[in-house]
């Protein structure tokens, strides 16, 4: 259950959903208790901290204790998982961005930078000279 009060820092619904395939994909890795925090939360409480320099014991009541968020943010710190998040973030970016260009120009970007110089930088190369 999300809370009333949203902080600017907060993931959207699209964000959480490719952080949440990572955090499932790590949580699967260790066996331990069943969760009793909200890991969205948690994540949440970390951006909050990273975006506003607070110090831990600063952090608003309506997250997780700070005891709770500092022990996630020290394991997933350990485990390469914030790593982990931007390699994947990073790939569905590039899917929304570089796949409708190269449809509509009928062929891959690597291909397209192996095509013909641009006339303008051919000049420059050759020093001006036609």
């Amino acid at each position: 259950m999300m809370p009333d009060k949203r902080y600017p820092s907060d993931l959207t619904d699209e964000e959480w959903a490719v952080v949440e395939e990572c955090l499932r994909l790590e949580e699967e890795k260790g066996v331990g208790r069943p969760l009793e925090v909200e890991l969205r939360r948690v994540w949440d409480a970390i951006l909050y901290i990273n975006k506003t320099g607070c110090q831990w014991a600063y952090l608003p009541h309506d997250f997780p204790p700070r005891t709770t968020v500092n022990y996630h943010y020290m394991k997933w710190m350990t485990s390469g998982l914030f790593e982990r998040v931007n390699a994947q973030i990073r790939r569905e970016v590039r899917k929304k961005t570089v796949e409708p260009r190269s449809r509509a120009r009928g062929s891959s970007t690597a291909k397209a930078s192996k095509g013909r110089l641009n006339p303008l930088r051919n000049r420059v190369l050759m020093g001006g000279r036609k």
